[in-house]
């Protein structure tokens, strides 16, 4: 293999965090990018992780525990107006047909009795309360490539926290305004709210939403038809879609009508489908009048599950749920560093099938049955840049406040 093929990664980062850092201020250009690497080297948010794999040996562990803990709990700078600047630069990949996946997640701390704003989050997995914090992750679908655009830590606690749908509504508007509006937002059922409804309403913004099925609703003229999964299993499904999971072939009954709801303005149309004995309805502002585009908003929410293998590869990938640091504004912009990275890997899917190839190899992960492609793609990247001398942060103290 050239030479050139590692070195090309060096070349990309600095090139994928250019835009992000650019209204930084001058410690903060250079610590940022620190901040980046030590996470990818470590595959770690602990600052004594990182620090080993950012100091020089005649630098002592404390100092430099001390350097980043500044860094991350100084008032000099605003990661909001980094996330924004980054959001701004990746909105010019989302196309009209792009999917955006939306979805709340968790951070658990179910020991961190000590961190400021600390609330009770539901566990995705299991379902119970935990100690720890909300945050919103979207990601962009466009075809077979990944990017990821926000990941936004909040707490509940936090008195400059409206609610929680509230948060969510203010960071999806930033989301339509810097897509200007494009893309189908597809969402789970913990979207199946009227406040929801009437904000993508509002700002005429395509969703596909899935429903929880206890939900009345009304035909055109207004006129109810009832709770939805009692009159769904009268109804006769005459359509039939066809998917794969591997090498197994199945078949999903489904059938559409178009309906209002009684809180709600405008027009939908309720997607109703079976398989087995599983029953599904989404509901979705897009247009639909034939079986193939009835049949299409049931492909789009098969894509909702890339948006939690996106999730699943930031906690593991970064270890971002085992941070140590307390003050909230440090848990937030850490946070915001481990979202950069996992950004980065999904930016790295264009990658040319011989530099991929050279991760795999550098990684030694073709021996890990994983079909996600970035976990390979990080770790080969890890391998290398782990080849790197340390990155000095002699002179840095300093700036920490």
């Amino acid at each position: 293999m050239r030479i050139s093929h590692p070195y090309l990664i060096i070349g990309k980062l600095n090139k994928f965090l250019k835009p992000v850092i650019k209204k930084a201020d001058v410690w903060r250009k250079k610590m940022i990018p620190i901040f980046v690497k030590g996470i990818i080297k470590s595959g770690s948010v602990h600052l004594a992780e990182i620090g080993r794999q950012t100091k020089r040996s005649c630098q002592k562990m404390k100092t430099i525990e001390n350097i980043l803990s500044r860094h991350l709990n100084s008032t000099s700078w605003d990661e909001e107006i980094l996330s924004d600047e980054y959001l701004r630069n990746v909105s010019r990949w989302v196309k009209k047909d792009t999917l955006i996946i939306v979805d709340p997640s968790e951070r658990i701390k179910p020991y961190g009795e000590k961190l400021e704003n600390l609330a009770y989050v539901r566990d995705g997995s299991s379902g119970e309360l935990f100690p720890g914090y909300w945050t919103l992750e979207v990601v962009a679908i466009n075809g077979d490539q990944i990017r990821y655009l926000l990941s936004k830590l909040f707490s509940v606690e936090d008195q400059a926290t409206p609610s929680f749908p509230g948060t969510i509504q203010y960071y999806l508007e930033g989301i339509i305004e810097a897509t200007k509006g494009v893309g189908i937002h597809v969402l789970d059922r913990g979207f199946d709210s009227d406040d929801y409804f009437n904000f993508y309403q509002s700002h005429q913004t395509k969703m596909v939403v899935r429903l929880t099925g206890n939900r009345t609703v009304c035909d055109l003229e207004g006129k109810a038809i009832g709770v939805i999964e009692q009159f769904a299993k009268k109804m006769r499904l005459g359509y039939l879609m066809k998917y794969s999971i591997g090498n197994k072939v199945f078949w999903r009954e489904f059938t559409w009508l178009k309906v209002t709801m009684p809180d709600v303005s405008g027009y939908f149309t309720l997607v109703i489908s079976q398989e087995g004995n599983e029953w599904a309805y989404f509901l979705t502002n897009l247009e639909v009048s034939t079986s193939w585009e009835a049949e299409r908003i049931l492909r789009y929410y098969e894509y909702h599950p890339q948006g939690d293998q996106v999730i699943r590869l930031l906690k593991q990938t970064t270890k971002i749920e085992h941070f140590l640091v307390r003050s909230y504004l440090a848990i937030k912009r850490i946070n915001f560093l481990a979202f950069l990275v996992c950004a980065f890997i999904l930016s790295q899917g264009t990658l040319s099938p011989v530099v991929l190839r050279w991760l795999e190899r550098l990684g030694k992960c073709f021996k890990l049955k994983v079909e996600f492609i970035y976990y390979r793609i990080f770790y080969g990247i890890q391998s290398f840049f782990r080849l790197i001398t340390p990155f000095s942060l002699r002179g840095y103290a300093k700036a920490g406040g």
